[in-house]
């Protein structure tokens, strides 16, 4: 007969089979575990993924939103500024005064005058004009103003008899910026442009010539710039207390830099035995062709214009 296996190698068989059984139990029972675990663990990723990304779109869609406004209120700011900055870079117009007339004493004849300001500081302004009045009009002329100069426009002997309906006008107006590139401080360079000094002013009744009191004008114009101009013109008034007796251009050819010149004048007319004389530059600064070339030479010496007769 087959011989009967042991009891105790029955009971460890037993025991193997039991703990397999076991283990397979657990397995297929912690299985579903698992995999509920591994998507929940999958869930939470994708969940802080998606919060992840909806945090970051929504922080830069907000700090899109605030950059645009700041782009926005800087473009704002910046057009603002351009448009004050093209504003006051823009000039501003002639300022005119109203139109004088004032006697020659030759003839009847009186001379036209506006007094003419300039109110840009940074602008030059060229332009023609005329002066109109019930009895005709000029010839137009050109003339200039530096930038902040107030000056006088004269039209000498205008009209027979005192003038009625005077008028000026402007046509043709040209404007020179002188940049901040090239001139840096415009008031140093003005200064520095339109230093001349007047001394020795003598006014006095001179002479009866052809049944006209001829009264003369001396005084002596000294250069104090550093530059030489082929033909500053000077301005000269002559005035008893606020009331204007005469007014006169004339030009002083070839003045150099540091000399001084004694400059001689007649007025036609009644004039007191003493008065206050005027005297203001009129050069175009802005204009190179005002300034001599110590190089250059010309041939055409102006110095007769040194004595005038008030016209």
């Amino acid at each position: 007969m087959p011989e009967k296996p042991s009891l105790d190698a029955l009971t460890q068989d037993i025991n193997v089979v039991e703990q397999e059984y076991r283990k397979n139990v657990t397995v297929v029972t912690a299985r579903p575990r698992i995999v509920q675990a591994v998507f929940v663990a999958w869930g939470a990723v994708v969940a802080i993924m998606v919060l992840f990304f909806l945090v970051t779109v929504g922080w830069y869609g907000v700090q899109g939103i605030f950059e645009d406004n700041a782009y926005e209120n800087a473009l704002l700011q910046n057009n603002v500024l351009t448009q004050s900055r093209l504003f006051a870079a823009s000039p501003q117009g002639l300022l005119l005064g109203s139109v004088q007339s004032v006697p020659t004493g030759s003839g009847a004849s009186y001379d036209l005058y506006i007094e003419v300001e300039n109110p840009n500081t940074r602008h030059a302004a060229v332009f023609s004009y005329t002066f109109s009045h019930d009895d005709g009009s000029t010839d137009e002329k050109e003339s200039f103003l530096n930038p902040g100069e107030k000056a006088y426009i004269l039209a000498p002997r205008a009209t027979t008899g005192k003038p009625k309906n005077a008028s000026f006008s402007l046509a043709d107006i040209s404007w020179i910026y002188l940049s901040r590139h090239d001139i840096a401080n415009i008031n140093a360079w003005y200064a520095e442009h339109t230093a001349f000094s007047v001394s020795d002013v003598v006014f006095a009744r001179d002479i009866a010539y052809a049944d006209a009191v001829v009264s003369r004008t001396t005084f002596l114009v000294a250069n104090h710039t550093p530059y030489a101009y082929w033909e500053p013109t000077f301005t000269v008034r002559v005035l008893r207390g606020s009331v204007l007796l005469g007014m006169a251009e004339i030009t002083a050819a070839k003045f150099k830099a540091g000399e001084e010149r004694t400059i001689d004048m007649r007025w036609f007319g009644e004039l007191p035995q003493t008065a206050t004389v005027t005297v203001t530059p009129r050069i175009p600064f802005f204009n190179e062709d005002a300034y001599m070339n110590p190089e250059e030479s010309r041939t055409d010496d102006v110095r007769n214009r040194w004595t005038v007769d008030g016209s």
